[in-house]
């Protein structure tokens, strides 16, 4: 469901604004502490970190997903790409196991240092990063090593309650339907190796793709 394309600057204005937010979920525009939270475990759980060593997260926002990622072991590189500055200033304040940890003001369509990565998170990106969603995959997929895994979650344009004519899409995200996912993965060189919906406030998944309002995606670039 991609009626317009958001405007990169104003994205980038919206969450600079919100960065002076006391809370952290509300810096980075979640709904609540643990939605925010759950969205994090959820890859946390499907990652492969052994294999994780270079890492980029697209939307690295406060830094909070590098946190929690570390009690499962630090990458041998962290790059964290957010088109706020003042948000990275956040994460950048924060201490990390991590070494080699930078935070950078980038939009990921442009040349990123020292790409490609074995691993590529965007959690929440894609459902307002200013690009189609074709070319955000495509891109994507360039960002990942040949054998690296991608994890990503966003708007389940399918969910079973829009059936309801009282219900409809938030106009302020764009909404993608399973079929349309996989679709563009595909095209962008993409193997899905897990697809599903969960309720990032309940950290409730499901196999049924139309249980949930939200999706997620593991995936692995093809060698």
């Amino acid at each position: 469901m991609y009626k317009r394309q958001f405007n990169i600057t104003d994205v980038a204005t919206e969450y600079d604004e919100s960065a002076t937010q006391p809370d952290e979920h509300a810096k980075v525009r979640w709904g609540s502490d643990a939605s925010m939270r759950n969205r994090m475990h959820l890859a946390r759980s499907r990652i492969n970190w052994s294999k994780a060593d270079r890492w980029l997260d697209i939307g690295a926002g406060t830094g909070l997903f590098l946190e929690l990622a570390e009690e499962y072991g630090s990458p041998s590189e962290f790059f964290g790409i957010d088109l706020s500055e003042k948000m990275l200033e956040c994460a950048r304040a924060k201490k990390y196991k991590t070494v080699q940890t930078t935070f950078l003001q980038k939009n990921f369509m442009e040349e990123l240092p020292d790409e490609p990565f074995s691993l590529v998170t965007a959690l929440g990106v894609l459902q307002k990063c200013g690009v189609p969603l074709a070319l955000a995959l495509r891109r994507i997929g360039e960002l990942a090593t040949p054998g690296g895994e991608i994890f990503l979650t966003t708007k389940n344009a399918t969910w079973r309650q829009f059936e309801d004519s009282q219900s409809t899409p938030f106009t302020g995200h764009h909404w993608f339907g399973p079929e349309q996912l996989l679709h563009n993965c595909r095209n962008a060189g993409l193997r899905v190796m897990e697809i599903g919906s969960f309720d990032p406030a309940s950290n409730s998944v499901s196999d049924n793709l139309r249980k949930h309002h939200s999706l997620f995606i593991l995936a692995r670039k093809e060698l």
